[in-house]
């Protein structure tokens, strides 16, 4: 009987209580030594990773003890104190990101049960945290599925926003070679009564679609179960905030110059980031001088329209509380009301949070401009000085009208009276002051004590600026395609959390493949393709309003595969079939078929397409992603499918 030497690391850990859901430890429990020739290479390292979803300054410190698991010899005595000794200051020392531990395997000493307790101040708040390492030197057979030979960590996922995708991901470590298991997930509120339908996921990722989730607790349970016999092996529980992500309301505008009784709208558009379906009251008010006006009618709907205009100058002041089942946001605008004729100006509402990168699209309408006006949009950055331009800089074309005299000069009638109606587009990019403007020379149509009459719409924009991403940490620095496990580590920072981690990989002229992605967890352990020249990698991170950075690329140096991992990763593309891990298949799937190819191992190329055509037919009823259908369609028809990773 072949049986593989495994170095087997237990910790107990589990979350704290409810009201310390924000900090939490994720380790592994298991740490496998290198295998044979057909298994993949492992990293030399593991982390123990404190995970906290508070963003202020956190003060860790750590005690290490020990116990002897058996009789120990004196030698392995002093070589236990001194282990401990090492790791006790390793863990209290200067490290390059405070709440991550990066921990050399062959630091543990075998036989001995170390003792780790964390302590962390955070705002005033003591957390403790005590468990154990065991580390033993045992035997386990290749291909036995047990409790021992078998790690669990759930990764991110502690921490969501309803109108964002919830992902948590059960990585799995084992020394074993086996494929023979499946996962059963339960997700359920702990804060009212509400389960989440998680009967169809059979795969290690639980995604969970935007607006199921309610602001509150949940608990997720993920076990690990035996294909064969359907015995339990792992149960894991983790707890998961879901945070109130806000309601918003906007206003057409934030600031009006229109004449008097002009007839015009306020519209109004609701951002709710916690339900999706939702009842909205609506309250409008208006103010003069600290009174409530009293020719305002209709106060509950989504637009406040002034069907008679306002009769009376002044400045006036316009207020909208919109309410929910939950909570409630305000919106103002300011109108001025002036005397002389002019354009009625309208802006179609627009939410005002423009994501770093990305542009948002507004529309201007202008009605009632007569001959002799122009209209144009401005825009004035936050650090803009408009001393000396009035309204900023102009960010669209003039369009002016000209009355028929001017347009047909042997036409002597005046046909100034006449009006029209103005659209004009325009794209904001950043944070500041969009305005929309008509100015109009007098005529006889106007009553206007000077030579040209000025009438201005305009709204501010706020900037959401994308994360910062670090350069990616790669461990090792070189290795072999699919054979290699590569730790990629990064960090990037944001305020708005949960942050998206998707790791990618070039596999080709503008074609990219999705190594990996986490929902608040900036890791991933791979393996990578074989890539002519050289091999790219890549992170993008995604704050919860769409804002996306990514890294500068890093460059590794991946020689081709040997062959000997072939046969592991038909078994890794078949489990992945069975239990729907359709991303993780693509992986392996184009992996092995680009790296084969690359190397002109066409024989291996060939073999893999026709092991993987066999296993396709298997492919149970699963809730493909819209990116990934027609890929696993052309997969299953024997067809080159690199192009569709544009």
């Amino acid at each position: 009987m072949d049986y593989i030497i495994s170095f087997v690391l237990f910790i107990s850990l589990g979350l704290l209580d409810a009201v310390q859901a924000d900090l939490s430890v994720l380790a592994p429990e298991i740490i496998c030594p290198e295998g044979g020739n057909n298994t993949l290479s492992r990293p030399d390292n593991s982390l123990i990773r404190i995970l906290s979803e508070t963003d202020t300054d956190m003060n860790v410190s750590w005690s290490v003890s020990w116990s002897p698991i058996s009789v120990m010899s004196q030698r392995l005595t002093i070589m236990a104190w001194q282990s401990v000794r090492d790791l006790d200051k390793k863990l209290n020392g200067p490290k390059a990101e405070p709440l991550l531990s990066v921990i050399k395997n062959d630091e543990l000493v075998s036989g001995v049960n170390y003792i780790l307790k964390l302590t962390a101040n955070a705002s005033n708040e003591i957390f403790t945290k005590s468990f154990s390492i065991k580390f033993n030197q045992n035997n386990q057979d290749a291909t036995v599925s047990t409790n021992d030979t078998f790690s669990v960590t759930l990764l991110g996922g502690r921490s969501a926003c309803p109108d964002v995708n919830y992902i948590i991901e059960a990585d799995i470590t084992t020394c074993s070679i086996t494929q023979d298991y499946y996962f059963i997930w339960e997700m359920f509120s702990t804060t009212f009564e509400h389960f989440v339908n998680t009967s169809n996921i059979i795969g290690s990722r639980l995604e969970v679609p935007r607006f199921i989730l309610r602001p509150g607790y949940y608990e997720v349970k993920c076990q690990l179960r035996n294909e064969s016999d359907h015995e339990l092996i792992k149960e894991v529980r983790v707890q998961v905030q879901v945070n109130s992500c806000g309601l918003h309301v906007y206003l057409s505008v934030d600031h009006l110059i229109v004449s008097t009784y002009s007839i015009f709208t306020i519209e109004s558009i609701v951002v709710n980031r916690d339900y999706e379906n939702y009842s909205v009251e609506y309250e409008w008010q208006c103010f003069y001088k600290g009174e409530s006006c009293n020719f305002v009618e209709k106060r509950n709907d989504v637009s406040l329209n002034f069907s008679s205009g306002i009769p009376k100058t002044g400045v006036y002041l316009i207020t909208l509380t919109v309410t929910t089942p939950n909570q409630s946001a305000n919106a103002n605008a300011t109108i001025v009301v002036v005397a002389a004729s002019s354009p009625i100006l309208q802006i179609k509402p627009v939410p005002r949070v423009i994501n770093q990168g990305t542009s948002a699209r507004v529309s201007g309408i202008a009605t009632r401009v007569a001959s002799f006006c122009r209209v144009i949009w401005y825009f004035a950055t936050e650090e803009y000085d408009t001393s000396s331009l009035l309204h900023g800089v102009a960010i669209s074309e003039t369009y002016t009208v000209f009355s028929l005299e001017e347009n047909f000069l042997s036409e002597l009638t005046d046909f100034s009276n006449d009006t029209e109606s103005v659209e004009i587009e325009v794209e904001i990019t950043t944070a500041g002051r969009a305005r929309f403007v008509a100015e109009c020379n007098c005529s006889t149509s106007y009553d206007c004590e000077s030579e040209v009459t000025l009438t201005y719409a305009e709204i501010h924009f706020q900037l959401n600026e994308s994360p910062q991403v670090e350069q990616l940490v790669v461990s090792p620095e070189t290795g072999s395609s699919l054979e290699t496990m590569f730790q990629i580590r990064t960090r990037a920072k944001d305020a708005d959390k949960p942050l998206l981690y998707s790791f990618y990989c070039a596999i080709g002229p503008n074609m990219t493949l999705l190594l990996g992605s986490y929902l608040e967890y900036d890791t991933i352990e791979t393996f990578l393709p074989f890539i002519e020249g050289e091999t790219v990698i890549w992170v993008e991170v995604c704050d919860t309003l769409g804002a996306c950075s990514k890294s500068e690329p890093s460059v590794i140096h991946v020689r081709p595969s040997s062959g000997n991992t072939f046969d592991l990763l038909v078994q890794y593309a078949r489990a992945f079939i069975r239990r729907c891990e359709i991303v993780r298949l693509i992986h392996v799937a184009i992996s092995g078929f680009v790296s084969y190819k690359n190397a002109g191992q066409l024989e291996l190329a060939e073999l893999f397409t026709r092991a993987l055509l066999e296993s396709l037919p298997g492919l149970p009823p699963c809730p493909l992603p819209q990116r990934y259908a027609g890929i696993v369609g052309q997969l299953a028809a024997g067809l080159d499918v690199t192009h569709l990773l544009a």
